[in-house]
């Protein structure tokens, strides 16, 4: 089944976070089948390198970090249920992540496992943890790439994570971005329903031509459009709705912190646990937090020549656990831990 996906070579780009990146997946063709798992690296003996998605489902902005690990280790990417309209997209990162815990041992039965996830992906990751810790399966790395940890708080959680906002957002953004404005407010964005909520953001980059009408050209690039679109909206509720718990084991953590004027990376900015170098992370295991920061800004992290940097990392954390078992020799900054209640 995976090796199918060698008769196509994915190529990297770069993107932006948040829902811009929604549209990062090819418009052009459907792939002869789909499937969760990725191949995107498959060289090497050493255990896989299991990464999942940010919020826009593909695995496209993984492929300069994969291409770190040849020739010695596989790397595999976690693509979005739903990116191809095989079925719903999951409303629930407890769902996806015992979606991907399935796909994944179909590759390697048992642990320790490696895994990952880059933005909205690290919380996906870390849920796959606790599923794999409850299961009696070890971990031998969880690398949370530039992800800002859920929240206890969930009254805070609600607030900062706010789908129906981040639509509008983009929807008005698409508007602006034609000299236009449009007469329906937050609010009543809120009171439609999420397909018609979907309808509103597809005709604001309609009618203002985002993307030079590419992908407005036909009616399978659009019913792919509003794929991509579904698929940010369900992930968005899906972080929104999860109840983090305390993981009993350590979280590596790879971060930027330089901000750039630039309006998608702003909802991270603002948020309270982004000026805490742990990221938040801190009081969701009982281990110190391993805290790598790489340089550049959150669209950089995944590409070239910073991707270099945070994969050199990566490959020294997992010499170090996979060979001694968390050996005693030089870490990095470590910050907080939390109890297990």
């Amino acid at each position: 089944m995976i090796g199918s996906f060698q008769k196509s070579e994915v190529q990297p780009q770069h993107f932006s976070p948040g829902i811009e990146e929604s549209f990062a997946i090819p418009l052009d063709d459907e792939p002869p089948f789909w499937a969760p798992l990725v191949p995107l690296q498959q060289r090497g003996s050493k255990a896989p390198f299991f990464c999942v998605h940010p919020a826009g489902g593909s695995v496209l902005p993984l492929v300069d970090l994969a291409r770190q690990f040849s020739p010695d280790r596989p790397f595999y990417g976690l693509q979005a249920v739903g990116l191809y309209g095989e079925r719903e997209p999951y409303i629930t990162l407890e769902e996806m992540a015992a979606r991907y815990i399935d796909e994944i041992r179909l590759i390697q039965q048992e642990g320790p496992y490696v895994i990952g996830g880059f933005s909205y992906g690290g919380n996906v990751a870390f849920e796959m943890a606790q599923q794999l810790h409850n299961q009696n399966q070890a971990v031998s790395l969880l690398a949370i790439i530039d992800t800002i940890a859920p929240s206890f708080d969930s009254k805070q959680h609600e607030r900062i994570h706010n789908p129906d906002e981040e639509l509008f957002s983009f929807a008005n953004r698409a508007a602006e971005s034609g000299g236009k404005k449009f007469s329906l407010t937050l609010e009543e964005f809120r009171r439609l329903n999420p397909d018609d909520q979907v309808d509103f953001v597809m005709e604001q980059l309609r009618v203002n031509r985002i993307f030079s009408n590419r992908v407005f050209s036909s009616e399978t690039k659009l019913r792919k459009a509003r794929r991509n679109l579904r698929i940010f909206q369900n992930h968005g509720w899906a972080v929104r709705n999860y109840r983090p718990r305390v993981y009993a084991d350590r979280i590596t953590l790879f971060r930027t912190t330089e901000k750039v004027d630039i309006e998608a990376y702003q909802h991270m900015y603002d948020h309270p646990f982004f000026a805490d170098p742990a990221m938040g992370w801190g009081s969701l295991s009982t281990e110190p937090i391993e805290i790598y920061v790489i340089p550049g800004h959150h669209g950089q992290i995944v590409i070239e020549p910073n991707v270099r940097i945070m994969a050199q990392h990566m490959r020294a954390c997992l010499e170090n656990k996979e060979n001694e078992l968390f050996a005693n020799e030089a870490q990095p900054q470590v910050v907080g831990k939390a109890a297990l209640p």
